[in-house]
């Protein structure tokens, strides 16, 4: 599973302190629902122990999403490869 980091401020983010968690090993990809709009959103994220789930890698890069104030509704979707 992952752990997904979410920020207002670039390097915002808190190890242990997630803003969601992803458990299935299968699933690569998550929508946040509820961005900021009209303002950057920034995350990362971290990879989970297969056998424990409490220890967690280091952060991945950090990626910037900015969802537009108005308009019609635009939903960050982050995704990634299994490695």
């Amino acid at each position: 599973g992952f752990n997904i980091y979410k920020s207002a401020t670039s390097g915002g983010e808190t190890l242990g302190s997630p803003f969601a968690t992803v458990s299935s090993g299968t699933t690569l990809s998550y929508t946040d629902t509820a961005p900021t709009s009209g303002q950057a959103n920034y995350y990362k994220v971290t990879a989970l122990c297969a056998i424990c789930s409490t220890q967690e890698s280091a952060f991945s890069n950090e990626i910037t999403l900015v969802t537009p104030a108005s308009g019609p509704p635009n939903t960050p979707v982050l995704s990634g490869k299994a490695q």
